[in-house]
């Protein structure tokens, strides 16, 4: 999704409890694999000037059906890894 002049990669994880830790969400091998995928997008597209960032989007079921999702942005950064 890119708003302005910023680039964000989004990854969607949906779960039916809010039990769990970040990092068992989206794994370290899993940011690396996202990084990759990203840097060769922009390397593709010539966005090499193009500001990114790295969010999560969690999508909770909740018991009557509904659900409710929790947004990080900049949840890792290519720096982390």
């Amino acid at each position: 999704a890119q708003r302005h002049t910023t680039l964000a990669f989004i990854e969607v994880k949906t779960r039916t409890h809010k039990l769990f830790n970040l990092s068992q969400v989206v794994t370290l091998a899993k940011q690396k694999a996202l990084i990759k995928a990203a840097r060769s997008y922009i390397f593709s597209h010539q966005l090499t000037d193009t500001v990114y960032r790295f969010d999560i989007a969690c999508v909770y079921k909740k018991n009557d059906q509904s659900f409710e999702l929790e947004y990080i942005q900049d949840a890792f950064t290519a720096s982390d890894i």
